[in-house]
């Protein structure tokens, strides 16, 4: 009979103790940073999280110097191998230490250029087709029949649609500014016609199509990322 395998468990203190080599001091151009690690038994971890003293923008009275001014970012709690309870906790100063607040309201920029799909009758080669032939060419694709017209762009037209190829790929322009705020950003213009910041080569018709806030942000409490589409065309009648 093979042996019973036993369920670990923990035979550490019961009470909640820091983690030898912690707490970790990092120092960076964006601040200063201090991850924490504690072990214990597991209520003890929960009572300790859900007492109010471990939140993000808190503090914790046993640091010194510049790293005592630095604040709650993340803090993570778990179960581990045996029952012990896990407290993981990252603080820094981004966004509000002298490296850091230079960068504040100070945007850097993207250009992504993306693919997107069009019916191949939009295509430069077939702009001479007229509407009327143009619906000859689709009728006779969707009743299965041949194209009986003269036409030679429509021919072309006709035999690319027959194989299936009914769409064709464009590359369109999307600008991305990323700004470090101090504070979390209120409301949002996405949605509406509005011209990028910086300029790209070409002629096109810009929408604004996301501004989102991120928070933690790289250097910063926040991120503001804000992104414009380009095309040819942004239908004014239903984007304002």
């Amino acid at each position: 009979m093979a042996a019973s395998v036993k369920t670990p468990v923990w035979k550490g203190p019961r009470s909640l103790v820091e983690s030898p080599g912690y707490p970790r001091y990092i120092g960076s151009t964006s601040g200063h940073e201090v991850r924490r690690r504690y072990e214990g038994d597991y209520e003890l971890v929960k009572a300790e999280v859900e007492s109010g003293r471990i939140v993000v923008g808190g503090t914790m009275s046993d640091l010194r110097g510049a790293f005592g001014q630095v604040t709650i970012r993340t803090h993570e709690h778990y179960r581990d191998v045996g029952g012990v309870g896990v407290l993981m906790v990252t603080l820094n100063d981004f966004g509000s230490g002298s490296s850091a607040s230079s960068t504040i309201d100070q945007p850097t920029y993207e250009v992504e250029w993306v693919q997107l799909e069009k019916p191949i009758e939009q295509h430069d080669k077939y702009k001479n087709i007229d509407a009327a032939e143009l619906r000859k060419v689709k009728a006779a694709i969707a009743e299965d029949q041949d194209y009986t017209g003269t036409v030679a762009d429509a021919q072309k037209l006709y035999a690319k649609l027959l194989r299936g190829q009914d769409t064709y790929l464009v590359f369109s322009p999307v600008v991305r500014a990323t700004t470090p705020r101090s504070n979390q950003p209120t409301g949002s213009s996405a949605g509406a016609r509005d011209n990028p910041p910086i300029s790209v080569s070409g002629s096109w018709e810009w929408l604004k199509t996301a501004d989102r806030s991120v928070s933690p942000g790289q250097t910063s409490d926040w991120d503001q990322i804000e992104e414009w589409t380009g095309a040819d065309e942004w239908d004014a009648d239903i984007y304002t």
